[in-house]
């Protein structure tokens, strides 16, 4: 038994602390490091550089790619455009040009309204022109005295044109200015020597594309053709025969279609001078009927 005099050995020493964050041993690894927030520790700042920006000519490829991809898959599954018109509809603003255009779409058929854009055809009241010829001067065509704001322009008919001058896109009225205006100056030159060839054409069978001999005349009943160009297109101002207005732009274009002569028309109002457009419009056309040059009269309502 021990004395109290003799003290007890030492204790051993203890270990040496090792950090948990650090390998001690080359086949043992250390446990996973405690995060820095856990520790109440601020966050280390962010030593490598960071990755430059995309560029943005990598979405340009990519879009100008998908374009590319589509624009073939349509041309590989329709072919090329068609420029054989084989169904032709004329009739007279407000006759249901609109309307028969979509009943012929929803058929099947490609036509557009008032422009020769469709595999399959037109319909519209400008297309009467390719059926009539009344002008004694060939030269001086009224369709290529003006542009006419809603009603006429030549790119809508003559198509060979288009493709020498372009198409003139500015619809809002602003004033055109650069391409605009040298796209306008060539449609002006142009038109004249386009109206001598496309005029009649249908007819004679000497049309720049193929097109139907015969158009399909469309008639509606004229109080109701009246009565809506003149809700749509004749304002209060215009409903009175003052002697000073200006013409309607879609009598006008009516007008210089069949040949009418068009002073006589501001001198009458509005009313009054798209009954007598719509007269002078089936009357040229009655004259392709009688001889036989129309494919039928259909008519609507």
């Amino acid at each position: 038994m021990r004395r109290h005099t003799e003290s007890a050995p030492p204790p051993p020493p203890p270990p040496p602390e090792r950090s948990p964050h650090v390998r001690w041993h080359p086949t043992v690894r250390s446990p996973r490091p405690t995060p820095r927030y856990y520790r109440g520790l601020p966050p280390r700042r962010r030593l490598m550089p960071r990755a430059p920006p995309r560029s943005r000519w990598r979405a340009t490829r990519f879009v100008v790619a998908c374009v590319a991809t589509y624009t073939l898959c349509t041309l590989l599954r329709d072919g090329p455009p068609s420029r054989v018109a084989s169904v032709v509809v004329v009739g007279a603003m407000g006759s249901g040009t609109v309307h028969t255009s979509r009943e012929l779409r929803a058929l099947g058929l490609d036509v557009t309204h008032e422009r020769f854009d469709g595999r399959d055809g037109a319909v519209g009241y400008a297309h009467a022109l390719l059926y009539l010829d009344p002008l004694d001067d060939k030269e001086r065509d009224p369709l290529c005295l003006t542009n006419l704001k809603r009603a006429w322009h030549p790119q809508l008919i003559f198509l060979d044109a288009r493709g020498e001058c372009g198409e003139e896109r500015d619809h809002r009225g602003a004033a055109p200015g650069g391409a605009m205006k040298r796209i306008g100056q060539c449609w002006r030159k142009a038109c004249p020597a386009a109206a001598r060839r496309w005029r009649g054409c249908g007819a004679k069978g000497t049309c720049p594309i193929q097109l139907a001999p015969k158009p399909v005349v469309l008639v509606r009943h004229p109080l109701r053709t009246v009565e809506s160009l003149v809700a749509g297109f004749c304002g209060d101002g215009a409903l009175a025969a003052n002697g000073t207005r200006s013409v309607e732009p879609q009598i006008l274009a009516m007008a210089r279609i069949v040949g009418l002569e068009e002073a006589p028309l501001a001198q009458i109002s509005c009313a009054h001078g798209f009954a007598r457009a719509w007269a002078a419009y089936y009357g040229a056309l009655e004259l392709l009927i009688k001889k036989g040059a129309a494919a039928g009269v259909v008519r609507v309502e």
